[in-house]
């Protein structure tokens, strides 16, 4: 499989805070982090020698870190769909990326994942849950898409969605940024009301696609490129 989304091993702990539910005054708080395009083999906590995820290990090593878990499609707006839905995205035709109506036509696919079917924010929404959405959508964003409000969020920041929130062509850097610009949004979100139970979506559009870091983030990774002569990047 060449393109991945990964949930992220902290999501394990959800399976064990919901059984505890029906035996607590207060249900868990959910933070659903899905980074995109990231593979479980990039990971130091899965054995990487190379690259180093210390915060992501801590996560894993205070959860729940899963050796058996699969994604129900390889590419965003599928795996997204089953994410959200506990479907099978097929079920809904969702079988690759939404795309334009047209490349969506062609592949037998929706515009967007009909806002009627039961999403978890909205069944959470439903028991009280103050619930938000921050970053990558991906489940419709062209003529006629409901926003993801329509799908059981109370607060919405996002991107490739209508009404985006952040303009890569406006912000410098933005995609070099964009994880630390969600993070925020979503703290701000969590602390506004700590009197109800939340459940914030946390989706990265990192590591999938050009990230076009800066020098500074850059820095750490110059010995693992190519060099020329002089000490600088060579042509790649």
């Amino acid at each position: 499989m060449h393109r991945r989304n990964f949930l992220l091993a902290a999501a394990g702990g959800l399976a064990a805070g919901l059984s505890r539910v029906a035996t607590e005054s207060r249900p868990p708080n959910i933070v659903f982090i899905l980074t995109d395009d990231l593979g479980w083999g990039d990971l130091s906590c899965y054995g990487n020698q190379r690259l180093k995820t210390p915060n992501l290990d801590r996560l894993a090593a205070q959860g729940t870190l899963f050796t058996q878990f699969y994604v129900n499609g390889p590419v965003c707006s599928p795996s997204r769909a089953a994410f959200m839905t506990g479907h099978f995205p097929a079920r809904h035709r969702i079988h690759g990326h939404l795309a334009t109506p047209e490349e969506n036509q062609r592949r037998g696919m929706p515009n967007f994942l009909d806002p009627s079917i039961p999403t978890v924010a909205s069944l959470l929404k439903k028991a009280g849950y103050r619930t938000a959405h921050f970053g990558k959508w991906h489940l419709g964003s062209g003529p006629g898409a409901p926003l993801p409000e329509a799908y059981g969020f109370d607060v919405v920041k996002a991107v490739n969605s209508n009404n985006p929130h952040w303009r890569e062509d406006k912000i410098p850097y933005f995609r070099a940024h964009s994880t630390g610009l969600i993070v925020d949004e979503a703290l701000q979100f969590i602390k506004q009301d700590l009197s109800r139970p939340f459940y914030v979506n946390v989706w990265t559009l990192l590591p999938h696609a050009t990230l076009d870091p800066t020098k500074e983030q850059l820095e750490p990774f110059m010995k693992l490129s190519p060099q020329t002569a002089s000490g600088h990047l060579g042509a790649h």
